[in-house]
């Protein structure tokens, strides 16, 4: 019996199993590998810092910060204490001059937002009223296809986004590339927290957006 080709076929082999064993690469390209990892071996969970360097990766993806992070995007919370991602339910009034098909005036629509803002927060059906007041493009009422009304996600700063439009989607928009106050509302909301962003003519043109967090 040769000893020394069956050490080094063993050798062999458990250096190759070594190489594959280790951990899985990302769903989608960018972004590295989290961090070092456990006493155990498994996986150390990403400091922000991490998730924020990957995130800054040109070909980097939403799926693989998820993968960086190890928890999903709604979990991902910045140094700040805002969330990574959120999922809001909006519904905009403006006014003539805004650009929207509204015949109201200004005060006729400050004193709309504010009573469908009061009226959420007391418990009646948000949206209903959507559908009733927005100003903003609406799904065919009653059809379980086209999704809610006034539905976004949206990425926080320096985080991906996600309306790529040569795939499918998950349509996650950046929160730089949205009016600035419907991000400034949205992250400071608890989930399940409604809250108004002001008519301003550089954060909010199109009018007041009533916002609901639903994720």
């Amino acid at each position: 019996m040769k000893v020394q080709p069956l050490f080094a076929c063993l050798s062999l082999t458990l250096a190759i199993l070594l190489v594959c064993g280790c951990d899985p690469q990302p769903p989608s390209q960018g972004g590295g590998n989290g961090g070092d990892t456990n006493a155990d071996g498994n996986r150390k969970p990403a400091t922000i810092q991490e998730i924020m360097a990957a995130a800054s990766e040109p070909d980097a993806s939403v799926q693989a910060i998820e993968y960086i992070a190890m928890k999903p995007k709604e979990e991902i919370v910045l140094e700040n204490g805002q969330p990574g991602y959120i999922t809001v339910q909006h519904c905009l009034i403006g006014f003539v001059g805004t650009g929207v098909n509204s015949s109201l005036t200004h005060d006729e629509a400050k004193e709309l937002a504010s009573d469908i803002l009061n009226r959420a927060r007391n418990g009646e059906d948000f949206e209903a009223m959507i559908f009733e007041h927005t100003d903003d493009a609406l799904p065919e009422a009653g059809d379980p296809a086209a999704g809610k009304p006034g539905v976004y996600q949206m990425a926080n700063y320096d985080l991906p986004g996600d309306m790529l439009p040569d795939r499918n989607s998950d349509k996650i928009f950046r929160r730089d590339g949205m009016v600035a106050a419907f991000g400034d509302v949205g992250f400071t909301l608890e989930v399940g927290e409604y809250g108004m962003s002001e008519y301003d003519l550089a954060k909010s043109p199109y009018g007041y957006h009533i916002i609901k967090r639903i994720k």
